[in-house]
């Protein structure tokens, strides 16, 4: 994947997540504002991208250097 199919997957990916957060909490009865929405949307964000980058690094580590895991 290239760097500007990942940074724009990236980028819609959070305008969507910042609206869902936004419109679909009221149905839980929590109204959040768009900040609280984007705050909310950050940090699953940040969790999905260091969770993405230790498993990339743990498979490049053992799966990919010799193509089994050992």
């Amino acid at each position: 994947m290239s760097f500007i199919e990942a940074l724009t997957n990236s980028i819609i990916g959070l305008c969507v997540a910042v609206l869902l957060t936004l419109y679909a909490l009221p149905f839980w009865g929590y109204e959040p504002t768009i900040v609280e929405s984007f705050e909310i949307t950050a940090l699953f964000f940040v969790a999905g991208f260091i969770r993405n980058w230790i498993i990339r690094a743990v498979f490049h580590r053992y799966v990919n250097r010799g193509g089994q895991a050992k």
